[in-house]
């Protein structure tokens, strides 16, 4: 069977490994970051008229009081993950986009009034696409970090669980994910393991960091979602 290493974090990494065992791969999960929740001081928020989530993390790590804070707002959540994330954590009035950070810029752009207020829950690592968009339409940004991605400081006898069978593929979600696996794919001990292995990354930003090292093997998702990921794999030959 043709393995499949999930660089992605938990909750995320096992239900990637769902979807490769129902595709027909062998999923091989080790997380190469780490997500840890950031402290935030309860404070009062000013009046918003719209929230943005661009990664389930964000709402996922977000503390009670805050959330407690726009449980009547209208939220807009950048895919269907994401938004599912936010109604399992009591909110109705969720809002699902289908084209990325950009995407979602440019529909709350149209959907809000110039001078609108929209309180961003994000990652303290991030692309700036988002928060430009939104305020190249006038619209106030609010952001507040909730998470922050930081490299798993895995040992070597950790790095043993990529098994001695060289890897098919391996799926990138992240720059920063591919930062660490740029690192883990030199390592003198697991090296081989990658030397054909294909990356299919969900964006060509995200595959950048890893290019030197799987040069000419780099598959990216038609769009940046997981599933778009799984057609990329299932058709890399």
């Amino acid at each position: 069977m043709r393995r499949v290493l999930v660089t992605r974090p938990e909750p995320g990494a096992s239900a990637t490994a769902r979807a490769l065992r129902q595709a027909g791969f062998e999923p091989v999960v080790l997380p190469v970051t780490e997500i840890r929740p950031i402290e935030l001081t309860k404070t009062a928020l000013p009046m918003i008229d719209a929230v943005a989530l661009t990664s389930a993390n964000a709402i996922r790590h977000a503390p009670g009081w805050l959330l407690a804070s726009f449980r009547t707002i209208p939220v807009h959540a950048v895919g269907a993950t994401t938004a599912r994330e936010a109604r399992d954590a009591g909110f109705a009035g969720v809002g699902a986009g289908r084209g990325g950070a950009a995407g979602l810029a440019a529909a709350m752009g149209e959907a809000l009034a110039p001078a609108s207020a929209v309180l961003y829950l994000c990652g303290k690592v991030r692309k700036p696409d988002f928060e430009l968009g939104l305020r190249g339409r006038g619209i106030r940004v609010i952001p507040i970090e909730t998470y922050d991605t930081v490299p798993s400081d895995f040992a070597d006898d950790e790095a043993d669980k990529l098994g001695a069978s060289q890897l098919f593929a391996v799926l990138l979600h992240s720059a920063e994910a591919a930062k660490a696996l740029a690192k883990l794919a030199t390592r003198p001990a697991v090296a081989h393991l990658f030397e054909s292995a294909r990356l299919i990354a969900i964006s060509r930003r995200a595959a950048v960091p890893a290019e030197a090292v799987f040069a000419g093997r780099i598959v990216v998702a038609r769009v940046p979602t997981e599933a778009a990921m799984l057609v990329a794999l299932s058709g890399s030959g």
